[in-house]
């Protein structure tokens, strides 16, 4: 419902503006691999800061796995669909089995961190190096378990919103850091780290960046009521209407939405 409602807001705002809300799906065009028809971790792994960065390589045959945890994850994936925890190398036989080979998979270190943050922004049409839309979500896992993978569609993960908790400066401090990774027009970055503080100071690993059409996970929080919800993605809705305006005319064009759909349910079945 939440998702319909963007869309609806989107292409009320579209309509309004005269642009095409079919060009949602081109706001990071740019980083998308016309090749390989992702937006390939992989290739926005490149984007981020070393100290940043998570160790992770593509999956091939002769690769050799020498520490753990680790995680199998699809080279693109969506809501944590595919991936693969892998705790120890006894493990490793078994769960390489269980990757789809059909599709191009990655190993991906786990990240140190004992919390786990999802930072979404959207960027100021008319200057794109400020953001008009910027909101911090914990998310929290009753799971007993070590580096749980966390995601919408696992029960144990709860989201909160802590937007609040950080102040402007701490936010616009945060922000100078991960708008410099890349010059995405919308996107949500997963971050570990020990606390707020770490958060802050930079002190934080980069588990990934989604860049097709990212979600806020604040919307998640179940303590926020359905009208601020709404509110939210009214705001959202005419934000993204003025990026899709200015989607410079020179950009090329991708067929992006059809090739993640195809891919998304090839993914799941």
């Amino acid at each position: 419902m939440l998702r319909f409602k963007l869309v609806l807001y989107v292409i009320l705002n579209c309509i309004k503006r005269g642009t095409n809300p079919w060009y949602y799906f081109q706001l990071n065009a740019n980083w998308f691999n016309n090749k390989k028809g992702i937006f390939s971790k992989l290739e926005i792994d490149q984007y981020i800061p070393e100290q940043w960065r998570l160790a992770q390589s593509a999956l091939t045959s002769d690769y050799h796995a020498e520490s753990f945890p680790l995680f199998l994850k699809p080279e693109w994936g969506q809501n944590s669909n595919g991936i693969i925890k892998v705790n120890d190398a006894a493990s490793w036989s078994s769960a390489v089995s269980e990757v789809d080979h059909n599709l191009s998979y990655i190993v991906q270190a786990a990240a140190t961190g004992t919390e786990e943050y999802e930072v979404f922004y959207v960027r100021d049409a008319d200057d794109l190096t400020q953001f008009v839309m910027f909101s911090i979500t914990k998310a929290d896992n009753n799971e007993n378990t070590e580096y749980p993978i966390n995601s919408i569609n696992n029960s144990n993960t709860i989201y909160t919103d802590c937007t609040a908790e950080f102040d402007a400066g701490q936010q616009q401090q945060l922000w100078n850091m991960l708008s410099s990774i890349g010059e995405f027009r919308i996107a949500r970055v997963c971050c570990r780290c020990d606390d707020q503080a770490g958060l802050v100071a930079g002190k934080f690993q980069i588990v990934e960046i989604n860049l097709f059409v990212p979600m806020p996970l604040t919307l998640m929080d179940p303590a926020i009521s359905d009208k601020n919800k709404d509110r939210f993605l009214r705001i959202m809705g005419d934000n993204l209407s003025r990026l899709i305006k200015n989607i410079p005319a020179d950009q090329p064009y991708k067929g992006i939405f059809f090739r993640k759909w195809a891919l998304h349910r090839k993914m799941l079945s």
